[in-house]
């Protein structure tokens, strides 16, 4: 099952810029509103509720320095893909 989390609040221009770039996934999950935590404490956060579910996180894609460096120390078996994103409107 492949699940993806996004720290953008976006919800529609998330959804079309996946589906343009052919990603396929089960499950998304959103920031929820008013929830202006830094990108690096969410993800953490999401990520240990998954694995605390059973879950088994394989790779992750971020943008950001900082997700990218705490996801590696919270996962040091996941293939972690640092990645600048480019967004088109």
């Amino acid at each position: 099952m492949l699940k993806y989390i996004s720290n953008r609040f976006c919800r529609e221009e998330t959804l079309k810029q996946l589906s343009n770039a052919g990603v396929e996934f089960d499950e998304i999950r959103f920031r929820r509103p008013n929830d202006f935590r830094k990108d690096h404490e969410l993800k953490a956060e999401v990520i240990k509720r998954l694995v605390s579910k059973g879950h088994e996180i394989l790779e992750d894609w971020g943008n950001s320095e900082t997700v990218v460096n705490t996801l590696k120390q919270l996962l040091p078996t996941t293939k972690i893909i640092h990645y600048k994103a480019i967004i088109k409107p």
